[in-house]
């Protein structure tokens, strides 16, 4: 990596974040006119999202490096792309901030999305749902947090995976050691449920495993409110909302 194209990204960067920078608008005019333009900007964000010591930047960084997935990800060769998926599974489960995790397991999603969508990255669902089942409580909230997020951009390239999504997500819906992950199950079973009426000939057996997980995002609900959790209580109560809209 361009050692000072890096470091150009990072002081532009930094002048985003910055409350009150006078080189805001300069800054803003640089990304957009210089930096995004280029494929290269993509792992440089990466690379920062990843390294920096400044967690706003990272945070801008994955907000950033998202936007440029779908204009600049096919031009990156394919080592680097080798590269940046191994590297990003393996940070999103050992940085110790969430919010950081959180970024990177959007920029998770949003490659797995564009690379699902043409055939590539087989691994990384299946890969997923190991974690989910993990002994580890973060690395399970953290698989199915990235679940979610690749579920959300409704990628029906994840039909095939639906089975097995509906049997990951009624083991950690009910999971002891983490309230999150069992909101997260809920919110993601509520995208499942539209894979299965997306297709064509519903699957009988599908449709009858996730409506028999329906009491259990119930609980879920009940859970929340009783933990005052009014964020994941909103949340849920528009899961079930939808599943009123289910044919």
């Amino acid at each position: 990596m361009d050692q000072q194209f890096l470091s150009q990204l990072e002081q532009t960067l930094s002048a985003i974040v910055q409350p009150n920078s006078a080189g805001l608008k300069e800054a803003t005019k640089a990304l957009q006119t210089t930096f995004y333009k280029q494929p290269q900007t993509l792992p440089a964000l990466i690379h920062i999202l990843q390294n920096n010591n400044d967690d706003a930047l990272k945070q801008l960084a994955g907000v950033e490096t998202r936007k440029l997935i779908t204009k600049h990800w096919d031009a990156l060769d394919a080592a680097t792309k080798t590269q940046i998926k191994a590297s990003l599974l393996q940070t999103a489960f050992t940085e110790p901030k969430e919010i950081i995790r959180h970024s990177s397991a959007r920029v998770i999603a949003a490659i797995g999305n564009q690379e699902l969508e043409s055939g590539q990255w087989p691994d990384l669902v299946p890969s997923l749902i190991q974690a989910a089942a993990s002994d580890d409580a973060q690395s399970r909230q953290t698989a199915v947090f990235i679940l979610l997020s690749l579920l959300e951009d409704f990628n029906t390239a994840l039909t095939v995976y639906i089975d097995d999504l509906l049997n990951l997500f009624s083991q950690t819906i009910n999971d002891t050691a983490s309230l999150e992950t069992r909101s997260l199950s809920a919110q993601a079973l509520n995208n499942v449920s539209a894979l299965i009426e997306e297709q064509e000939n519903i699957d009988s057996n599908q449709a009858a495993k996730f409506a028999g997980l329906i009491p259990s995002v119930v609980n879920v609900l009940d859970a929340v409110i009783k933990a005052d959790d009014t964020t994941n209580a909103k949340l849920i109560y528009n899961c079930l909302n939808d599943f009123l809209l289910l044919d």
